[in-house]
């Protein structure tokens, strides 16, 4: 008792049981800290600098080894007592935790400090999965726990099937050449950080390790911040590793003869535990179904469960809507309302079904949603009153075959109808299509034969959130609707504002009428921040009067919950959009000129060129400024610049910008000739500039205006050759007689003269879609470099020499009114014949990406073993001549084994072969059956193993088991490995070669897309199983679920001894969103903590009348200039996550205390 260093610490357990447990201090032969007071040589805060180690192994003084220490000396007490007042410290201290203010983003404030970064943190996984992680879960004294597993000598202890063993690894954004590797998960609560003054409820951060031994860069924290909300769901992925934390709990719990914790929502019953009405009542805020202890307030009633009833793989129409437990289903929307489609694997059980886990087949079935709306049996008739949904929902259409029109479809075919393909996007589809992507032998939904198709071949399906879809197979004529008249577009609508442009009225032009608002107004619809169409009324986000349809104008909202004239909405929404609406209605608007549209339809058009014009062809649409007879075009270097960034936001006496230099937003942030050159993809050249290739930002540039051409280098137009030789023998010019095009002679103009005119209507007549080649994102044709897809290939068969033009000219002509440029054709390689056929290959934009069939180390996948198969002696040629760049074809080293798919298809699969005997492993290499010499030539070779003498085969493994096998049998070192001696553990660590892949290979916008997509899908699902197996888990799910790619970036030290202070710290600036009572169960965790001898062991200080919590924060420090603390945000780049570029959204404009202080989060928020 003369021990006692904490107060008595009463524990709730089940059913009202209250123990009282004397928490002993524990006396070690080391030393100890905690977060109260020093006793003995248990050391509080402000002693910690006395907590010293003998022993690194173990030292519970010194608590997080950091087994990657790569070059660190983990050998010295660095703490110092910093607290807010009265210290006495250096003005160069690096003490954690700190206040995080964000002042430090507000340019001209004292606190200003600008950010350096640049770009988010990419994040990648490991080798890890869930598996591995059980029993590596640990409640410490002074936080819960997650260790990555690994081995003495530092080497993860995790494998994939290949034998690579690979830590999870994350990318700072800048200064940091290399990967930081994670090393452990802590989450402590209340959190030890504040942000201007507020403390969160909890604090998670994820340690990282440098890859490279070096002297500033070695510890890396990603730290985030959680915090519960009244009404707030729990969120499944925290409750999974709450279940991992319980199950280590009641293993001492058990050996020390305690009864069990109370329980908790869906994790797994302990000793004879019951789930009682008090355990519902203490987490009576969940808002968890769990339909076998009865339904909750405000959620839906469960239906009783019933047997599954698997109608195949392609259901005939009749059976849609899927009902409860019927499948084979897709989507949800196969499903009746109030149902989900849940995927599965075979022999798994389908939640709230009978027979799931006795099914061999792995068909996908309709569950009940508890959060949908509602689910109503099909009753024995049909009803005669229509029955009420929570949307509308697009009727299914009877099913109809396949049909393949081939890797690259005519032109004629667009757009592909239903079941037609193949496709490579949506915009292949019919209007109410989408591409369906798919693998041999996979469905179609809605189509028949998808089965039978062994190709890679995808096809259009049924939208299920479309606008639907006029089928012409189908009479969906019904006498109770009267026909529809097609009316002809109108020629020419009023313009919204006066134009300084020269009009000539037409008299055979009447004007269109607006009729005013009648009846019920429309509701406001975000249709997305960048679409890719013409909005209606009421439909947002524009940014200008050309995003609308004609006759409307874009309402521009300064604010939230801004009321839109004519529509309805607009006052409850909190976010920033802006709608299209009539222009009439803005007349009661103060300071709106767009109240005075014209009275008359203009065309404005200019005259026709003569040879002493400005323009050098006629435009069809009005130019950006008003054109004078005596405007003369600004001079400008001939010679291209090199790219020069003034900055995401330019100050304004940088501007107008001039050639080459960004960011501008539009054509009116450059001088007078020049046009902002919008990039939609990273590392796109930028005409006229040198630059754009190696570029990786989003930055926008001014270059010269195409369309203007200098007045002494005017010239009538030529007149237009006849067609190539080459062009008359392309692939589809069959069906398409070409006009006469420009020779080379004609197109070698200098950059300020555009190219010769062609007649784009031709084009068009014949059936080329000129807004799709004209369209600027990824699939787009006029690019430089060239775009590598089939249908572009086709493109460029087809005008030949004349794409210069058609880009430049026919793209003026489109929605998009803007020339563009094409790069040039890939240069003839010597000794290497030419290859014509490129877009007759299965998926050429498939075999050019990054990683894949051209590039060393990456054509042994099944899909490019088959093509080059395929492909047998073009393979040089194809990487060559139908990649853009050109792409030099290595060949492959790799043993491959020819294999029978389960589809009795031949297929090329990479497979390991392991023999077990007289348990001894052997590896065994197995030649190929039908080995590809990828010089062309096949040849015969024997299924033989390398060495006679190893045993006979005896087992081939999955992949699972191979996992397995490479886990507990690591591969010796190689000389690629790397080994760093610890200085301080005196002990060799080893960093394998697969963790040193260099940064940047992925394409960063797509692999985020992939990311979060996938994230969403998850935080649709619900949560069935016991310990939520069933929910996801890999260990950056925390970087998703935050929403925000911003953060605080300073550097600092550990928070805990020895405080090294070599530590990068990164904390996101928005919390996570979780249920109470998932804190509540975080802090009983750490309260509750045993030590070996079953007695109470926490360093936390404990909660004034709160037995179950304890603080297991460090008081703040002061912050000072050693600090160089920064907040990153909006101004420094553009957020991939949907939310939070509408947090950013006119930040140019917009007082920053309102988006920093008043409005802080990615969603409404009243301050702090």
């Amino acid at each position: 008792i003369d021990n006692l260093n904490l107060p008595n610490i009463k524990m709730k357990l089940s059913r009202n049981a209250v123990v009282t447990i004397v928490a002993l201090s524990v006396v070690n032969a080391e030393d100890t800290f905690n977060y109260r007071g020093t006793s003995g040589d248990n050391y509080g805060p402000a002693d910690w600098n006395k907590v010293s180690c003998r022993n690194l192994d173990d030292c519970p003084g010194w608590p997080d080894k950091h087994l990657g220490s790569i070059g660190w000396k983990l050998d010295e007490n660095m703490c110092v007592w910093c607290p807010l007042t009265g210290n006495r410290c250096p003005s160069n201290h690096r003490m954690s935790p700190v206040d995080l203010v964000r002042d430090r983003a507000i340019e001209g404030h004292p606190n200003w400090k600008e950010c350096p970064d640049w770009h988010w943190m990419n994040f990648e996984d490991g080798t890890c999965e869930w598996e591995d992680m059980k029993g590596h879960f640990e409640i410490s004294p002074h936080a819960l726990q997650i260790h990555m597993p690994m081995r003495n000598n530092g080497d993860i202890d995790c494998a994939d099937s290949d034998g690579d063993r690979k830590f999870p690894r994350l990318d700072y954004s800048k200064g940091f050449p290399d990967w930081w590797h994670l090393d452990r998960t802590d989450i402590k609560v209340p959190s030890e950080h504040t942000q201007h003054g507020k403390r969160y409820a909890a604090e998670v951060s994820l340690a990282h390790f440098y890859e490279e031994g070096h002297y500033k860069n070695q510890i890396g924290y990603v730290t985030l911040f959680l915090q519960d909300y009244p009404g707030e769901k729990p969120w499944h992925y925290l409750d999974k590793l709450i279940c991992e934390f319980r199950r280590e709990e009641e293993k001492q719990r058990s050996e020390c003869g305690l009864p069990p914790a109370p329980v908790y929502k869906m994790c797994e019953l302990f000793r004879g535990q019951e789930r009682t009405q008090e355990d519902f009542e203490f987490f009576e805020d969940d808002a968890t179904t769990e339909d076998t202890f009865g339904s909750q307030t405000g959620q839906l009633s469960r239906p009783p469960p019933m047997p599954i009833q698997d109608f195949g793989g392609t259901p005939d129409a009749k059976h849609y809507p899927l009902q409860l437990c019927q499948g084979d289903c897709d989507f949800s929307e196969d499903c009746a309302p109030g149902l989900i489609c849940h995927l599965r694997s075979a022999n798994e059980a389908v939640p709230g079904c009978i027979g799931g886990e006795d099914l061999d087949g792995d068909s996908d079935f309709c569950v009940f949603d508890p959060f949908g709306p509602g689910y109503t049996p099909p009753t024995e008739a049909p009803t005669l009153s229509p029955t009420e949904t929570s949307k509308p929902t697009i009727d299914p259409l009877p099913p109809k075959p396949l049909q393949d029109f081939g890797g690259t479809p005519p032109l004629a075919a667009f757009p592909l109808q239903r079941c037609q393909g193949d496709c490579d996007m949506d915009t292949d589809c019919a209007t109410g299509l989408i591409c369906h992507q798919r693998g041999s032998g996979e469905p179609v939904p809605g189509c028949s034969g998808g089965e039978e198709d062994i190709k890679l071949t995808d096809y259009c399906v049924l939208d299920p959130h479309g606008v639907g879809y006029d089928d012409p197979d189908v009479d969906t004529s019904s006498p109770s609707l009267p026909p529809t008249t097609l009316q002809p577009p109108p020629v020419a609508v009023p313009t919204v504002r006066p134009t300084s442009v020269p009009a000539v009225e037409d008299p055979a032009v009447s004007p269109v009428s607006v009729d005013s608002p009648a009846g019920t107004p429309k509701e406001v619809w975000n249709r997305g921040w960048e679409p890719a169409f013409k909005l209606d009324e009421c439909e947002g986000d524009c940014d200008e009067d050309s995003d609308c349809l004609p006759g409307l104008v874009c309402f521009d909202r300064e604010s939230s919950k801004v009321p839109v004239p004519g529509c309805a909405g607009g006052e409850d929404d909190n976010s920033l959009t802006d709608y299209c609406v009539k222009p009439e209605l803005l007349q009661t608007v103060d300071g709106r000129d767009d109240a005075n549209p014209t009275a008359s339809p203009v065309v404005a058009t200019t005259t026709p060129p003569t040879v002493a014009a400005t323009t050098a062809s006629p435009t069809d649409k009005p130019t950006r400024r008003p054109t004078s007879e005596t405007q003369t075009t600004p001079s400008f270097p001939d010679d291209p610049l090199q790219l020069t960034a003034v900055g995401w936001s330019p100050p304004q006496d940088k501007k107008p910008l001039g050639v080459c230099e960004g960011d501008c937003d539009d054509d009116d942030d450059c001088q007078e000739g020049l046009v902002c050159f919008q990039r939609f993809l990273p590392m796109t050249a930028v005409p006229g500039c040198l630059g754009g290739e190696s570029d990786t930002s989003l930055m926008d540039f001014c270059i010269k205006d195409p369309s203007v051409a200098p007045s002494e280098t005017s010239k009538p137009n030529a007149a237009a050759p006849k067609p190539t030789e080459a062009q008359a023998s392309a692939p589809s010019a069959s069906a398409v007689v070409v006009p006469a095009v420009p020779t080379d002679s004609d197109i070698a103009v200098s950059r300020s003269e555009p190219p010769p005119a062609i007649d784009c209507q031709f084009y068009a007549n014949q059936g080329v879609n000129l807004e799709r080649i004209c369209k600027q994102d990824e699939f787009a044709c006029c690019r430089n470099p060239r775009s590598d897809s089939n249908y572009c290939h086709e493109v460029y068969d087809i005008f030949g020499d004349s794409i210069v033009s058609a880009c430049h000219h026919c793209c003026q002509e489109t929605e998009r009114g803007q020339s563009l440029e094409v790069g040039p054709p890939n240069e003839p390689k010597p000794g290497l014949e030419p290859y014509t056929q490129c877009d007759t290959l299965d998926n050429t934009a498939r075999i050019c990406k990054a990683e894949s069939c051209c590039d060393p180390g990456f054509a042994e996948t099944a899909y490019c073993k088959e093509q080059w198969a395929r492909h047998a002696g073009d393979v040089e040629r194809i990487c060559w001549y139908c990649c853009y760049p050109s792409k030099v074809f290595t060949g492959s080293s790799q043993r491959n084994l020819l294999s029978e798919s389960k589809n009795n298809t031949r297929t090329w699969e990479k497979r390991h072969i392991i023999m077990l005997q007289d348990n001894k492993s052997h590896e065994l290499l197995l030649k190929l059956e039908e080995e590809i010499d990828f010089n062309g030539i096949t040849q015969e070779a024997e299924l033989s193993p390398v060495s006679d003498d190893l045993p006979p085969l005896h087992t081939v493994m999955t992949k699972q088991e191979m996992r397995q096998y490479h886990k507990t049998n690591p591969r010796e070192i190689g000389p690629e490995d790397k080994l760093f001696e610890h200085p301080t553990m005196n002990r060799t660590l080893i960093v394998r070669k697969e963790n040193f892949e260099p940064k940047g290979l992925k394409d960063e916008d797509a692999y985020f897309q992939e990311l979060h997509s996938a994230f969403l899908q998850r935080e649709l699902q619900t949560a069935y199983k016991e310990n939520y197996e069933d929910v996801y888990w890999w260990p950056y799910e925390w970087l998703l679920k935050v929403g925000t790619e911003y953060y605080f970036r300073y550097e600092g030290s550990m928070t805990v001894p020895p405080c090294y202070t070599v530590n990068h710290w990164r904390v996101m600036k928005d919390p996570i969103r979780v249920a109470a009572h998932q804190i509540k169960e975080l802090e009983r965790l750490l309260a509750w903590r045993l030590d070996g001898k079953c007695r109470a062991s926490t360093a936390g200080k404990p909660r004034d009348g709160n037995p179950d919590a304890v603080d297991v924060n460090r008081p703040l420090q002061e912050m000072k200039r050693g600090h160089r603390m920064v907040f990153c945000e909006c101004q420094d780049w553009p957020s991939k996550f949907p939310l939070e570029r509408e947090w950013c959204k006119k930040w140019q404009t917009r007082d920053p205390e309102f988006r920093l202080f008043d409005n802080p989060y990615n969603w409404p928020q009243n301050g702090f």
